[in-house]
């Protein structure tokens, strides 16, 4: 299938995405929290959200932020893997709207059990500076930060509630700013070789001597979720859950008619092979050629 658009619609996308960046005031600042899992016992549920939250998320995209997860069971030894791993990048985020906080999640369905865990959180981001080469004037760095959160989960004990992660009544509030990433970011460069970037046009530049500061000395509450949000997210994991020819039958997927039933095996379908864009810009056409 080949969709076809006149250049100068493409030229005004490209130029509202990169003003999304442009437009923010220097220095800035981005901050990452694991919103859950958190220390603390929750009750076992068989989707286990992974969340975290970004604060002044338009910083993302010339940081090409990306996350890795790994947990573990708290009696096992490491060298036999972790229990449930995942990963995740904003390489398709669309920068030019988004809210802030920006909330990146996704689950696993591997926890519906009672256990001690521990989750090993990685993000990872890369930043540029410039250099006195004119072959190579700018340079560009890969940087990531670990982080280690133990939990607990119990039957009989509290449901994990995402609305009423930190607020002020919430008991685990603050044990995210422990593992809290702040990156300074000064100003931005013009990317010379997008293609080897993730398509970013723009590269922060990071706050020297060190690219992370440490969390604050008082242990704080981090970003709320908020009911909406939390409703959302929620949401979204179970229709995740839910899409596709082999869903797990512990997953409550809601019930739809059977027009519907067979609306969504299409679009599940188109799902599947829509799996990357390529874009081909010339002539005044873009094509936008889906596989």
């Amino acid at each position: 299938m080949v969709l076809l658009l006149t250049s100068w619609r493409v030229a005004a996308t490209i130029l509202s995405c990169i003003s999304a960046v442009k437009a923010i005031e220097f220095p800035a600042t981005l901050d990452v929290d694991l919103i859950y899992p958190r220390n603390g016992t929750f009750a076992p549920t068989v989707l286990t959200p992974i969340v975290f939250a970004i604060r002044n998320p338009q910083l993302a995209k010339p940081l090409d932020l990306s996350f890795q997860w790994d947990i573990y069971k708290e009696d096992e030894p490491v060298s036999d893997g972790p229990f449930s791993s995942g990963n995740k990048d904003l390489q398709w985020v669309d920068f030019s709207n988004i809210s802030d906080p920006y909330f990146v999640f996704t689950y696993t369905k591997k926890l519906n059990v009672e256990d001690s865990w521990w989750i090993r959180w990685e993000v990872a981001w890369r930043n540029c500076s410039e250099t006195p080469s004119t072959l190579y004037p700018v340079e560009i760095s890969f940087s990531h930060r670990n982080n280690v959160v133990e939990f607990t989960t119990k039957n009989g004990t509290k449901q994990l509630d995402l609305a009423s992660v930190n607020t002020p009544d919430d008991e685990t509030c603050g044990n995210v700013t422990d593992t809290r990433v702040t990156l300074n970011v000064t100003g931005s460069l013009d990317t010379p070789h997008p293609y080897k970037y993730d398509g970013r046009e723009t590269c922060a530049i990071l706050a020297p001597p060190s690219n992370v500061t440490a969390p604050p000395p008082t242990r704080t509450c981090g970003v709320e979720v908020g009911a909406s949000a939390a409703s959302s997210i929620s949401a979204a994991i179970t229709s995740q859950a839910c899409t596709g020819f082999a869903t797990d039958p512990n997953v409550a997927c809601p019930t739809e008619s059977p027009s519907s039933a067979m609306k969504s095996k299409d679009v599940q379908f188109l799902e599947g092979i829509a799996t990357w864009l390529e874009m081909l810009v010339f002539t005044g056409v873009t094509y936008i050629h889906i596989v």
